[in-house]
C-alpha cells in the first residue's frame, strides 16, 4: 500500500507539472516564431509546438493517478475488514 501511494503522488505531480508548467512553457514556441525572418526557420517553432504536446501523457497520468488512489482505498478497506475479522480470535486476557 505505501508503494501505491508513493505512485499515486508521483502520478499527481507529473500530471500537474506536465498539465500547467509545460504547457505554459511550450507557448513560447508560439512567440518565437513571429521573431524569426528567415520563412524556412520560422516554420521551426511551429513543428516544434504540434510536435510536444504532452495531452496524452497528462491523461495517463490522470488515470494511473486515480487507479494508485482506488488501489490503495480498496487495500485500506480489505486491510481493516481483515484486521476486523481477525480480531475475534484473539485470546481474550484472563486475569486472576
Amino acid at each position: 500500500m505505501f508503494v501505491l501511494l508513493l505512485c499515486a503522488i508521483w502520478c499527481c505531480i507529473l500530471a500537474s507539472a506536465s498539465g500547467s508548467t509545460y504547457t505554459k512553457l511550450r507557448t513560447v514556441f508560439k512567440t518565437m516564431g513571429g521573431c524569426i525572418t528567415d520563412t524556412v526557420w520560422a516554420k521551426l517553432p511551429k513543428v516544434l509546438y504540434d510536435n510536444t504536446a504532452l495531452d496524452s501523457f497528462n491523461t495517463w497520468m490522470i488515470v494511473w493517478a486515480v487507479v494508485c488512489v482506488v488501489g490503495l482505498v480498496a487495500g485500506v478497506y480489505v486491510w481493516w475488514k481483515v484486521s476486523k475479522s481477525l480480531a475475534r480470535y484473539r485470546p481474550q486476557p484472563q486475569y486472576g
